[in-house]
């Protein structure tokens, strides 16, 4: 009897859903941060108004805003040195060349993005112990609100940089010329044909819808924006899930 080997090119059995998750939560410095931050907007969503009053005891709705602020806290545990990739990413991002005016824009937006953020998660870990209860201050209240101010500039810039680049896309996103491979005839041609670039511009397009609903988190702690909790907590599902997803496939590949 014969046995058939199986093809060279044939595809791996699918991983089962929980192997996928262990992947996502324990394989990537990410995944774990995206689960606790997409728990956390779930509890948003329950401990809101909402929600309240379908629920017989208010208890319930309490415990869910208990949860939302211990896994807020265990959030900035993991983004605690968030502020050295911010300020290196805004380094980077400075001696990336522009050769265009379109970059040379681009690029201060991208470079004070950065920084912004970097200041933002720098400040924020100043008020970490105050948050624990471990050294209450005066002044931790107030810094809170100022590092939440930095953190709704970055957003914002990283918005007005994305918005940028889906009219003038970056060098990435232009494609590289190709030349044709049809013969040149030099008495009726002087220059090779230039291939049309492949402009995918998906990812800025995810990058501007979850900036945009990220950006409710401080605008509407600070009053800036008019969102109720609810509101805010979709919006967190929403930048979780799109932001997750490219980190869920890297995960599993």
């Amino acid at each position: 009897m014969v046995v058939q080997q199986p093809s060279a090119q044939q595809q791996p059995p699918a991983k089962p859903a929980w192997k996928q998750f262990s992947n996502f939560a324990n394989g990537h410095p990410l995944g774990i941060e995206k689960t606790l931050r997409l728990i956390q907007a779930i509890c948003q969503i329950l401990s809101s108004s909402i929600f309240v009053s379908y629920i017989p005891n208010a208890v319930y709705a309490v415990g869910c805003a208990s949860a939302r602020n211990q896994v807020a806290l265990a959030r900035r545990y993991l983004r605690f040195f968030k502020f050295i990739e911010s300020f290196n990413a805004s380094y980077a991002a400075w001696k990336v060349p522009a050769p265009t005016g379109t970059d040379s824009i681009r690029k201060m937006v991208v470079v004070a993005k950065w920084s912004v953020l970097g200041v933002y998660y720098a400040m924020e870990d100043l008020t970490i112990l105050d948050a624990m209860g471990v050294w209450v201050t005066p002044w931790a209240k107030d810094t809170f609100v100022e590092c939440n101010k930095w953190w709704f500039y970055g957003i914002a810039l990283s918005l007005i940089a994305s918005t940028f680049s889906l009219f003038f896309p970056p060098p990435e996103f232009r494609g590289k010329p190709q030349q044709s491979q049809k013969p040149v005839n030099t008495e009726t041609e002087k220059s090779p044909a230039i291939g049309q670039p492949n402009q995918d511009l998906t990812p800025i397009v995810r990058g501007i819808i979850v900036d945009g609903c990220d950006i409710l988190l401080p605008g509407s702690f600070l009053g800036w924006i008019q969102a109720t909790p609810t509101q805010v907590g979709v919006g967190m599902v929403v930048s979780t899930l799109v932001t997750s997803r490219d980190i869920w496939v890297k995960a599993n590949m």
